[in-house]
């Protein structure tokens, strides 16, 4: 199990953007609004399975989503420019993420509701900040918004 927090150093950078690179994730969730829990093999078996993690505790919810998640879409495109083959992880299919992902020109395509189990995969979690239930605001959030 690996945990990355808001306090944690060892992210990569691109842009303004600070986020974790995880190998083999089998499953992760959004913790105490400001951490996630991943659990992940040892294979060192990497295919081009790239995913980014937009998912936090109360990502259903539109405002929830929007101040949580979609403020990462533009570190995706960035991303996606290094990964062609990088998709989008949402817990929940919503209306929503079709109307906004249109807006920053990102395919419908580009979306997937959960990461294959089978199959090893590199996904990328940004630095967990964003949760509207915390209330504190840091500096990259401020950048970010």
């Amino acid at each position: 199990m690996i945990n990355i927090s808001c306090n944690s150093t060892d992210y990569e950078i691109s842009g303004i953007y600070k986020y974790f690179i995880i190998n083999n994730v089998i499953s992760y969730s959004h913790h105490n609004f400001d951490s996630y829990r991943i659990c992940n093999t040892n294979s060192n078996n990497i295919l081009n399975n790239y995913y980014l993690i937009l998912d936090t505790a109360f990502s259903a919810a539109l405002f929830h989503w929007f101040a949580e998640c979609a403020i990462f879409l533009p570190l995706f495109i960035e991303l996606k420019k290094k990964y062609p083959s990088l998709k989008l992880v949402f817990k929940t299919k919503q209306i929503y993420h079709k109307l906004i992902l249109e807006y920053y020109n990102i395919q419908e395509t580009d979306i997937l509701y959960s990461i294959s189990q089978n199959v090893e995969n590199v996904c990328f979690f940004p630095l967990p900040i964003s949760a509207l239930n915390k209330t504190t605001i840091c500096d990259d959030y401020i950048l970010y918004a």
